[in-house]
């Protein structure tokens, strides 16, 4: 082989490993995250050129006296959300961190958020779902009834994907290859 021939291989063995990892690393986390499930609330959606879509946003009910932990300048900080972990039934906030969590039980997820403000901010890659054209408006009206709900596959250190969303409960749309 000519050291030509050698560069090009290694280029192309390069980019498709770049193009892999995207797809493994969303893979991973369906796979092997933990499951959580999030109560949706609607909000309105316009965007002509990415498609149809569902903006979503998660109603989790934070206890009193939390709004004392945010920080009220408007500084943008991470945080940890330790939720309930389960497939079936809603997750419930369990509490805040602002470190990486250490430790999490079996029946604990993080999901790694934003604080700013005094305000929590959901991570777009959770706030957005793609849908096939012509079906947003449908979901959307089910997020408005609140029937419609989402399972999240999170890692330990908070990262999450869509994984389901379910409607009455039901699972309507799975995600992943496998």
């Amino acid at each position: 082989m000519t050291r030509r021939t050698v560069i090009l291989i290694g280029v192309v063995v390069l980019q498709l490993a770049v193009i892999l990892s995207l797809v493994v690393r969303y893979e991973w986390r369906l796979w092997r995250g933990a499951p959580i499930v999030l109560e949706t609330v609607p909000v309105d959606p316009r965007d002509l050129f990415r498609g149809d879509y569902v903006d979503l946003d998660y109603n989790i009910d934070l206890p009193e006296g939390l709004e004392d932990a945010l920080s009220k300048d408007c500084q943008k900080r991470d945080a940890w959300m330790i939720l309930s972990r389960s497939e079936t039934a809603v997750s419930e906030f369990i509490r805040l961190e602002f470190a990486p969590p250490q430790t999490l039980s079996e029946q604990e997820a993080a999901l790694k958020v934003q604080e700013k403000c005094g305000t929590i901010v959901f991570d777009e890659s959770i706030r957005r779902y793609y849908v096939p054209e012509g079906s947003g408006r449908a979901l959307e009206a089910s997020v408005r009834d609140g029937r419609l709900t989402v399972v999240l596959a999170t890692t330990p250190e908070g990262q999450a994907t869509i994984a389901a969303l379910q409607l009455d409960g039901e699972v309507m749309s799975d995600e992943g290859l496998f």
